[in-house]
């Protein structure tokens, strides 16, 4: 009899998984690292963020992926910094705390006016298309757990 089990996660999960087979006699492991946001995920970075940070990302979503930095600002003399930057230290703190795996994208990137980001201003935020659908998901279970997102 073969029986194939599908398991998706880091290295440090399956590795942690695969001593519960007990005495099963496994001839052949393929272990696959997952680098992929999944709802879990995203919901843990959602709990972690500040409500201003995770305004900007329900904005996001409902714009399709892209708003522009201009309608975040409210004005030509409001600001975006400190806005989008606390996403990738709340992921590095989840990624340390082992609740997070290594290397998933961020999953909203500023881009810039002009080449880089060194002194040019925010054209707009956005959020890759394949990350759209689980972070509205996200947005939905976190305000369901009592977690303040603004709508």
């Amino acid at each position: 009899m073969e029986v194939v089990i599908t398991v998706t996660g880091t290295s440090e999960e399956i590795g942690r998984l695969l001593p519960r087979l007990g005495d099963v006699d496994v001839e052949f492991v393929n272990v696959r690292e997952t680098k992929e946001w999944d709802l879990g995920y995203a919901v843990q970075l959602l709990e972690e963020l500040h409500p201003n940070t995770l305004e900007i990302i329900d904005e996001v979503i409902g714009h399709h992926g892209e708003i522009s930095a201009a309608h975040l600002r409210g004005s030509e003399s409001g600001s975006l910094r400190g806005k989008v930057g606390p996403i990738t230290k709340a992921m590095r703190r989840l990624e340390k705390a082992e609740r997070l795996p290594t290397g998933l994208p961020t999953p909203l990137t500023a881009l810039y006016e002009s080449e880089g980001n060194s002194g040019g201003k925010a054209a707009s935020i956005v959020m890759p298309p394949e990350l759209l659908p689980v972070f509205a998901k996200a947005i939905v279970v976190a305000r369901h757990s009592g977690h303040e997102v603004a709508r």
